[in-house]
């Protein structure tokens, strides 16, 4: 794996910054490793800012991604305010429509200052 997770506490929510390489693999990856953080620290909020390099990933990979999340899970998962500035607006609008038709709390943005505002009032 070649991505590194830095996690820093806020007030009401924790902040997670994703770099390295931007594949499949590494991002389900990073995700279960937040989703352990989360459980330990009982953090029910997330400000996710994804910084990785290289080509967007495809429809089809964002889709395995939010599908790889078991239905039953979706719900003990923390609401995530996810930015990725390089997202393309298509992919990132229909991965947080499937997200929440599978009962995740994901919501995307394309800036750190939209999120946080967001989690402000939540």
């Amino acid at each position: 794996m070649s991505y590194r997770l830095e996690l820093t506490p806020r007030l009401g929510y924790l902040h997670a910054v994703v770099t390295g390489e931007n594949t499949k693999r590494n991002v389900l990856a990073y995700l279960a490793e937040l989703r352990k953080e989360c459980a330990v620290r009982k953090c029910y909020y997330v400000l996710l800012e994804e910084r990785l390099a290289g080509p967007r990933l495809k429809l089809r990979e964002v889709l395995e991604i939010v599908f790889s999340v078991r239905i039953e899970d979706a719900a003990r998962l923390p609401s995530i305010a996810f930015v990725d500035a390089t997202a393309r607006i298509v992919s990132m609008r229909v991965a947080e429509a499937l997200a929440t038709l599978r009962g995740m709390q994901v919501w995307m943005f394309r800036s750190v200052g939209e999120a946080e505002q967001w989690l402000q009032g939540v």
